[in-house]
C-alpha cells in the first residue's frame, strides 16, 4: 500500500447487517473509495464496528485502504491491540488498522491543553497525519526480549520483522499496549510453553 498525500476516513459507525442495509453500505464504500482514489490522490479509510467491517465493508467491490475499528469495552482492561477484533487477520494486515478501544476519557491533556469534555482513545497501526511528524507509518519493528522469569533481565534482539507483532521464533504472540511513539509492549510464548514479555520499537 503506497501512502499518497494522506488518508481520509468516512464514518459508518454501526448498523444491522442484513439484506436491506448491507448492499447499500457496500455500494457506498465502493463509491467513496473509488472517488477518493480517482479525484484526490488520497488513501481511503472506513471507521465502523467490527461486525459491519467483517461482513460487508471487507467484501465491497473496492475495499478501503485502511480500517478504523470501533470496539470499546466496559472492562477495566480493554484490549489494546489492532488484532483479534472480530475481523479476519488476513484482512488489512500491513499497517492498515486503527482501533478505538476506550471512549469518554476525562482529564486528558495534550501539550498542556485539556480536552473538554472528554476524548476517545485509539491505537494506530496505520497511516495517520501527525502535525509534528507528518505522515506516520511503521513498516518494521526491532524487538527487545524481557525475560519475565529473570526479574528484569533484558536481551536485545536485533531481528527486524514486519509489524504483525509475531515475536521471532515464538509460537504465540500478544500485543497489549502501544504508546504515542509506536512502541509496543506484549508477551510471547516459546516452544517450551514458557511466557516472556517484549518491547517492540518501530524503525
Amino acid at each position: 500500500m503506497a501512502l499518497q498525500a494522506g488518508i481520509i476516513y468516512t464514518d459508518i459507525e454501526n448498523y444491522t447487517v442484513n439484506s436491506t442495509c448491507s448492499p447499500l453500505v457496500q455500494a457506498y464504500v465502493d463509491g467513496f473509495v473509488s472517488e477518493i482514489h480517482v479525484y484526490s490522490g488520497y488513501l481511503a479509510g472506513v471507521y465502523a464496528n467490527s461486525g459491519p467491517i467483517n461482513a460487508d465493508i471487507s467484501t465491497a467491490s473496492t475495499p478501503p485502504d485502511d480500517i478504523w475499528i470501533t470496539k470499546t469495552t466496559s472492562s477495566t482492561k480493554p484490549q489494546v491491540t489492532v488484532w483479534n477484533q472480530g475481523i479476519s487477520d488476513t484482512l488489512w494486515p500491513n499497517n492498515q488498522r486503527i482501533h478505538q478501544f476506550v471512549i469518554d476519557q476525562t482529564g486528558v491533556t495534550f501539550g498542556g491543553v485539556a480536552f473538554s469534555p472528554s476524548v476517545d482513545e485509539d491505537i494506530d497501526n496505520g497511516p495517520v497525519l501527525n502535525a509534528n511528524a507528518g505522515v506516520k507509518t511503521h513498516s518494521s519493528y526491532v524487538y527487545t526480549s524481557i525475560d519475565c522469569t529473570n526479574l528484569g533481565a533484558f536481551l536485545l534482539n536485533n531481528n527486524t520483522v514486519q509489524s504483525t507483532f509475531q515475536y521471532p521464533g515464538a509460537i504465540q504472540t500478544g500485543a497489549d499496549g502501544i504508546n504515542d511513539f509506536g512502541q509496543v509492549v506484549g508477551w510471547y510464548k516459546d516452544s517450551n510453553q514458557a511466557y516472556h514479555g517484549f518491547i517492540a520499537v518501530p524503525q
